[in-house]
C-alpha cells in the first residue's frame, strides 16, 4: 500500500443499525472495523475519519463503541467521535451519522481539543427545486 496521510472509510452499518438485527461483532460485517484497525496499525497514516450509523453509539448498551475506540487507541490513535446531522452541514438529506476522528498518538497531545465544524444554515427545500419559470426560459 502506498504511503498516505489520511484514511477515510465507512464500515457496514446493518449489523449496528436500530432497524437491523443488531448482531454487532458476531456478524461478519461487524468485523470490518477490526480490519480497518489492522490497516491503520500497519500503515500508520497521520489521521483518519470513519463514519457509521448513530445506532452504533448505543448498540449493546454502549459496549460496541467502547470496544471500537479501545481498538483504535490500541493501534496508536487518539480518538474522538460525535453524532452529526447531515442537513446541518448543507447536505440535502436528513441523516444522523457517528463520525470518528483519530490522530496518531505522536501527533496529538489532547484529542479533546479537536474542533468539530460548526453547523451551517440548513438548506431550504426551495434551494433544490427547479423553478418552472427558469425551466421554460431554456
Amino acid at each position: 500500500m502506498p504511503d498516505y496521510d489520511m484514511l477515510i472509510a465507512g464500515f457496514p452499518c446493518q449489523t449496528f443499525s436500530v432497524i437491523g438485527r443488531k448482531e454487532g461483532f458476531s456478524d461478519d460485517r461487524g468485523q470490518i472495523i477490526f480490519h480497518l484497525a489492522r490497516i491503520l496499525e500497519e500503515t500508520q497514516p497521520k489521521c483518519f475519519l470513519l463514519e457509521n450509523v448513530k445506532g452504533l453509539v448505543t448498540h449493546d448498551k454502549g459496549k460496541t463503541i467502547k470496544t471500537i475506540v479501545s481498538e483504535l487507541n490500541r493501534v496508536g490513535y487518539d480518538v474522538t467521535f460525535k453524532v452529526l446531522s447531515s442537513i446541518e452541514y448543507g447536505v440535502p438529506q436528513m441523516r444522523q451519522m457517528v463520525y470518528f476522528v483519530g490522530i496518531r498518538n505522536d501527533l496529538c497531545k489532547n484529542i479533546e481539543e479537536f474542533a468539530w465544524s460548526e453547523p451551517v444554515e440548513k438548506p431550504a427545500l426551495s434551494d433544490y427545486l427547479i423553478d418552472d419559470n427558469m425551466a421554460s426560459d431554456e
